[in-house]
């Protein structure tokens, strides 16, 4: 059991702040090996973890087995290619989503083709490809990828409303307003959707079509911007200029200050943290660890703590 107090050691110095204080021992009781750690006050609960779940973790890999295949020193290295498996198409998917969002369009879209590959059945890989070349400008290449998603799933709402996105970019507006109306009836209430529509019929000149379409989105969010924007267009389009100014002054109100950017310039500098948090994509920092500190003049040190992990042979 002697490698099993190994890997508690390695893990336990890797979490303490102090690793020299970390000592771990191994005995014998009752036909159980008992790993005792041994470590700095205070740093005990980084190895307990929450309900446990560190040490829990550390029975589990001290109780199991695993075989190491190791490649002769002459032997050719076998090939490093990713596991692209339906079992491991959810994990493709995450991570293409998480590179989109940071803007990798093309990590993103590379991901994006291991889930296509891993299941070629599963629609939302090949829709999410062409978002990903929709945020490129590729709406050719968009388009090739939406076409496949939708003989996987003709009734999918989101290939619906990107094929109206390819299809508006090409000018084919009727086609656009047909994608958009099957993903309305199937989301009636989703305002992205119901304004893109009314923006499709607005450059159709069919306005009094287009403003329906832009009510429909405000009663779901009153303070809809585009919506706002684009019924003023509308009603100037029909000549309904009263209509049209009312839209303009609620647009107005509801808008975002552009000036908060530079107002909040120099505070964002001096606080990178804070500024940090308004990232849309952006990681923690672990926190710093304070000093240790001792009450009274002659406090004695305190002992170290120690927690037992007790691994069943």
């Amino acid at each position: 059991m002697g490698d099993v107090r190994a890997l508690v050691e390695v893990v336990a110095r890797a979490l303490a702040d102090d690793p020299s204080q970390v000592t771990v021992t191994e005995a014998e009781h009752r036909g159980v090996s008992v790993v005792e750690v041994f470590m700095a006050p205070g740093e005990l609960g980084r190895l307990i973890g929450r309900q446990g779940r560190t040490a829990q973790a550390l029975r589990t890999l001290a109780q199991a087995t695993a075989t190491l295949r190791v490649v002769g020193a002459t032997d050719p290295l076998p090939p490093d290619t990713p596991l692209v498996t339906q079992v491991v198409r959810e994990r493709w998917n995450d991570y293409g989503i998480g590179l989109l969002l940071q803007g990798d369009l093309k990590g993103a879209e590379a991901a994006f083709l291991k889930v296509t590959q891993a299941e070629p059945g599963y629609a939302d890989g090949w829709v999410n490809v062409a978002r990903a070349r929709i945020n490129e400008g590729n709406m050719e290449g968009a388009e090739e990828m939406l076409k496949k998603a939708l003989a996987v799933n003709p009734t999918l709402a989101k290939t619906h409303f990107f094929l109206s996105q390819t299809a508006k970019s090409f000018g084919r507006y009727d086609a656009a307003i047909t994608h958009l109306r099957e993903a309305a009836r199937q989301y009636p209430r989703d305002r992205v959707v119901r304004n893109q529509l009314g923006r499709v019929l607005f450059l159709k000149r069919q306005y009094p079509e287009a403003v329906t379409e832009f009510k429909a989105a405000l009663d779901v969010d009153p303070e809809d911007l585009q919506a706002h924007y684009n019924l003023m267009l509308a009603y100037q389009g029909m000549g309904q200029t009263d209509a049209a100014a009312r839209e303009r002054v609620l647009y107005e109100r509801f808008k975002a200050d552009e000036s908060a950017q530079a107002i909040t310039g120099d505070y964002r500098r001096l606080n990178p943290d804070d500024n940090n948090e308004r990232q849309s994509v952006h990681e923690h920092r672990n926190a710093s660890p304070s000093p240790a500190t001792s009450v009274g003049r002659d406090a004695a040190p305190r002992r170290p703590r120690r927690v037992a992990l007790d691994c069943a042979r």
